[in-house]
């Protein structure tokens, strides 16, 4: 049986003020990286690239 793999997603590019946006939830709202990525349907390695 041949596994088929999943399509990637379209590599998404992200504005300044989103950046801000989820990192004022890690800083003001007490969530973890981890808590933000999945809120806001993000790759887990994507909060190491916000900042």
């Amino acid at each position: 049986m041949v596994e088929e793999k999943k399509p990637r997603r379209p590599r998404r590019s992200y504005t300044d003020e989103f950046k801000a946006g989820a990192v004022r939830l890690v800083v003001e709202e007490g969530k973890t990286g981890s808590q933000v990525a999945r809120d806001l349907d993000l790759t887990l390695s994507v909060p190491a690239e916000l900042g």
